[in-house]
């Protein structure tokens, strides 16, 4: 713990980030999260005022003016350029999801498999590679639980409710063999998101419609991919229809069998890792914590 901990400020009920309840605990211990007072005066060599990407450009001009040090929590978005210090982590998902996940008590579940489907395929907005990806599946789609524009998950709660995003229903996974991850994006940044970390957390296997070398980049973090189930070369394809037609070939050939022990090792080893809470606290205080208060401290 620091001897003296460093002032966080940030704009009256405009920012969340890493002061949400299931991240405070952790950053506590080295700094005060204060909201923005106009009358109020912040010594320069403890203060930090922090907004996110999407808000405060103006107000973090004017500290920024004032001499006072101005820090963007980008940590939830894929990076973009900024003139403050920015706050970013191509592994936060990783981490943000493992502690959110754990504070729902979703980490306890554990599979009762029925296998009465073969693919859980959860998607959001509309995108044009969406549309491609969806109506080449469209053959397979009766087998598969999925959400795409005016299809919903079955026993999904309303998108009004908070939790929405993060919802999680233990037959959607029982009743699937495998999840086709669709990310956020299909072009090359190093950012994985929750949508890859879900079917990690649930004991599911998966094939990710997403960006290059995805599965390369979850290798490298020391997670386990399933070649042993799927022909894993759409990873290192970065011609999208070509990808498209890789991924329906997996779909297509996917042999509809109880899983394997080499499988059951691989969905249990993630599934430690992606929890092992210790390692990610660590590695928060390692890549996001220590580098921030350096900035603090360093005059």
């Amino acid at each position: 713990m620091i001897k003296t901990k460093i002032n966080l400020i940030s704009l009256p009920g405009k920012y969340f980030g890493i002061k949400s309840n299931f991240l405070e605990f952790l950053f506590k211990d080295y700094f005060n999260f204060l909201e923005y007072d106009e009358t109020a005066s912040y010594d320069k060599h403890n203060s930090l005022f922090i907004k996110n990407i999407f808000q405060g450009k103006e107000w973090g001009e004017q500290m920024a003016d004032k001499g006072y040090k101005v820090v963007v929590d980008n940590l939830p978005e894929i990076p973009v350029p900024t003139k403050f210090y920015c706050l970013t982590n191509k592994n936060w998902f990783w981490y943000r999801e493992s502690l959110l996940t754990i504070q729902h008590n979703y980490n306890l579940y554990q599979p009762t498999k029925s296998y009465k489907k073969l693919a859980f395929m959860p998607i959001n907005r509309v995108k044009h590679e969406r549309d491609e990806l969806v109506l080449a599946l469209k053959p397979f789609l009766q087998d598969f639980i999925y959400s795409y524009q005016t299809q919903s998950l079955p026993g999904d709660i309303s998108k009004e409710d908070n939790l929405w995003q993060r919802y999680f229903n233990p037959d959607w996974y029982d009743q699937t063999y495998f999840s086709l991850v669709v990310e956020t994006t299909i072009k090359e940044h190093g950012f994985i998101t929750e949508k890859t970390f879900k079917p990690i957390a649930y004991k599911h296997p998966f094939l990710i419609f997403g960006q290059q070398h995805t599965l390369n980049a979850l290798k490298n973090l020391g997670f386990e991919t399933y070649n042993n189930l799927f022909d894993e070369s759409y990873d290192t394809t970065a011609d999208i229809k070509i990808k498209i037609n890789q991924i329906i070939d997996n779909v297509k050939n996917f042999k509809q069998e109880p899983y394997d022990y080499l499988t059951l090792e691989k969905l249990e080893h993630n599934h430690n890792l992606f929890f092992n809470k210790e390692l990610v606290i660590d590695k928060i205080k390692k890549e996001i914590i220590e580098p921030l208060i350096e900035y603090a401290t360093t005059t």
